[in-house]
């Protein structure tokens, strides 16, 4: 029996409406409580420990791999389950990226922009913007080959708080703009493929003057 239903989340939205669904896919962050579910079986459930950045400049985080994003997608499709929630903190970009990777390899067919414009479809609860983590999709680009999921991502959320403001990302992270700038550019020059990964070259170097 295929997937039928797939909604993404805040935790908050999640804990309250989980028992809708066959399974749960549960995105937290390092040292928060861990989500609750009630008595629901453990294998129902998939538990994810995964920072909140969407960059990657910070050395000491431990940023999601292609055998973080194959063994979700695993989780999600065996035991033919017919619905899945997926939830992190604030329901608009982990969750939002998990969403869309599920929705990408479940849809080769479709494209990856037509299902990055429908995402906002799929979030339960209050309306938010949604702009899927990039440090998620960049692995999952060769996971499910999909090389186009990043470059569509930006095309789309490019004008979400989470896409085009670089130096909230860089007080978030307690560096200075100019730092995190420079960071960037260094990443740039050892890879030019990853320009829409990091809003684009031009801010960059306005940003370092």
């Amino acid at each position: 029996m295929p997937i039928t239903h797939i909604t993404f989340s805040s935790q908050n939205w999640a804990e309250k409406h989980h028992k809708g669904f066959d399974k749960i896919v549960s995105v937290y962050d390092q040292g928060a409580r861990r989500p609750r579910f009630g008595n629901r079986s453990p294998g129902s459930i998939l538990y994810k420990n995964i920072p909140d950045q969407d960059f990657y400049f910070r050395p000491e985080a431990s940023y999601p791999s292609t055998q973080d994003i194959t063994s979700f997608l695993l989780f999600c499709t065996s035991a033919s389950p017919k619905s899945i929630l997926i939830h992190c903190k604030m329901g608009v970009a982990r969750s939002a990226a998990l969403a869309a990777i599920l929705l990408a390899y479940l849809q080769p067919n479709i494209s990856t922009e037509t299902i990055f414009r429908s995402l906002p479809n799929y979030r339960a609860g209050r309306p938010n913007d949604v702009y899927p983590t990039r440090t998620l999709l960049a692995p999952a680009q060769e996971a499910i080959q999909r090389p186009d999921l990043l470059s569509n991502a930006y095309r789309t959320f490019k004008s979400a708080i989470g896409y085009d403001r670089m130096k909230l990302h860089a007080h978030l992270a307690g560096l200075p703009p100019i730092e995190t700038a420079n960071l960037l550019s260094r990443r740039l020059k050892e890879n030019p493929g990853l320009a829409p990964f990091f809003v684009s070259q031009r801010y960059i170097a306005e940003t370092s003057l």
